[in-house]
């Protein structure tokens, strides 16, 4: 095996262990409902949640605008998908 072939498997196994348990966190584990309640809205949607600090609260390791982009935009279309879906 070569080293781009390990780096490649390494990376798709490391993504199983760590997203499996983050993607049943987010959807709250196959149930209907979230697992905080805070995260629906009046008409049963899901909702962006607050972040609780300011963007610029990571600052130095993580940027405002990174934050910004990575709650506002990545973060609120995920949001807009799980509420679009079926």
């Amino acid at each position: 095996m070569d080293k781009r072939t390990f780096i490649k498997i390494s990376g798709l196994a490391s993504a199983g262990i760590v997203g499996i348990p983050l993607v049943s966190t987010l959807i709250g584990c196959g149930t209907s409902a979230p697992s905080d309640p805070s995260a629906l809205s009046s008409t049963g949607g899901f909702t962006l949640p607050e972040l609780g600090y300011g963007y610029e609260a990571l600052e130095p390791t993580i940027d405002r605008q990174t934050m910004k982009i990575h709650h506002g935009k990545h973060h609120a279309g995920y949001v807009r998908k799980l509420n679009a879906a079926p």
